[in-house]
């Protein structure tokens, strides 16, 4: 039976999976992050590759939550 693989998209360096997946979609129950100030550092060293790795016209998690006011 053959089955279906799918590719990832590259893991950046200097982030896990898990980082990565969270400055996508969203924080679960649990962050990959220490705390938010460690996200935001992560968000805004990897945002331009976040942003052009992500589908046309979509916007990663940390984009809305981040850049939408620039405080939040």
């Amino acid at each position: 039976m053959r089955h279906t693989r799918y590719r990832c998209g590259p893991v950046l360096p200097g982030l896990t999976v898990a980082q990565q997946i969270e400055l996508s979609i969203g924080p679960g129950r649990t962050s990959a992050f220490a705390d938010d100030a460690a996200r935001r550092r992560a968000w805004e060293r990897h945002r331009a590759t976040l942003l052009a790795l992500d589908p046309a016209g979509g916007r990663p998690w940390a984009a809305w939550f981040y850049d939408r006011t620039g405080k939040e």
